[in-house]
């Protein structure tokens, strides 16, 4: 066991350690008036991270490249997401148009995901990239979101109101900027939340698309030929010209809000 030490005061605290052995956390300063976040390797001791403000930082996380991630409080009590990096120093991530945010990880890339207050006052998890900023990850139609963690991948985990829920990103799938003309055939979309998403011309021959909400969504000209439907909500939505040959109907919420079932077990002829 060895003792971090402190940055002046009488309290620290050691919140992550990296495959470096990078240590990060948060110590009291000298006559404890403040709290700051902290660095510890064996070879540079115990560094100050620094405040944004004139009241303390708190880290969460630290990546294999030595950024760290966290929250911070000013003075009038407003918090702020931070990420730290030796080059860059500490920076203010921002918020999602509310007063409130927090960074809980980050991974190998530099991505950042944690969770804001909206200009609303509702809670929605982000996702924060030096290039693009912070982007708002949804709630799954519900009142609040909070993402927990993110891979290498930058695949998102975390939970909305009583949903446990992974964020994928689309670039995973094989697409771009955009869901619409990609080829998704025999992609797992199972519970996927594409409400109002444009996947115009959309190849999803076979794909797995049970529980998935695609209410509103525009599927013109998308190919489902055998698709499973079961369960998935696609009230309103636009299938002009979609071939939806061996689909399978099962409980499904149809485009004209009727369910499959009281339809003799199918969508079609209610689209």
């Amino acid at each position: 066991m060895v003792d971090l030490g402190t940055l002046g005061g009488t309290y620290s605290v050691a919140i992550a350690v990296n495959a470096s052995g990078q240590v990060v956390g948060s110590s009291s300063t000298a006559g404890n008036a403040s709290f700051h976040a902290f660095s510890w390797t064996a070879a540079g001791g115990m560094v100050d991270l620094g405040i944004l403000s004139d009241s303390y930082s708190d880290p969460i996380a630290v990546n294999d490249s030595g950024q760290v991630v966290g929250q911070g409080v000013s003075a009038d009590g407003t918090n702020y997401a931070f990420s730290w990096t030796a080059a860059g120093g500490m920076v203010d991530l921002g918020t999602l148009g509310g007063s409130f945010s927090a960074a809980t990880a980050v991974n190998a890339s530099g991505q950042v995901v944690g969770y804001s207050e909206t200009a609303d006052g509702a809670l929605h998890a982000f996702f924060w990239t030096a290039a693009g900023g912070m982007v708002d990850l949804g709630t799954l139609g519900r009142s609040s979101s909070v993402a927990s963690e993110v891979n290498a991948s930058g695949q998102v985990v975390g939970g909305s109101a009583d949903a446990v829920v992974l964020w994928q990103p689309i670039v995973n799938l094989g697409c771009k900027a955009t869901l619409a003309a990609c080829n998704l055939k025999g992609a797992s979309l199972a519970g996927a939340y594409l409400k109002d998403r444009d996947l115009s011309g959309a190849n999803l021959k076979d794909a797995n698309l049970v529980r998935a909400n695609l209410s509103g969504a525009i599927l013109k000209g998308a190919n489902l030929v055998g698709a499973n439907l079961a369960n998935a909500n696609l009230a309103g939505a636009n299938l002009k010209r979609a071939i939806v040959k061996d689909v399978i109907w099962s409980n499904t919420i149809c485009p004209d809000g009727t369910n499959s079932e009281a339809n003799a077990g199918t969508c079609d002829g209610h689209l």
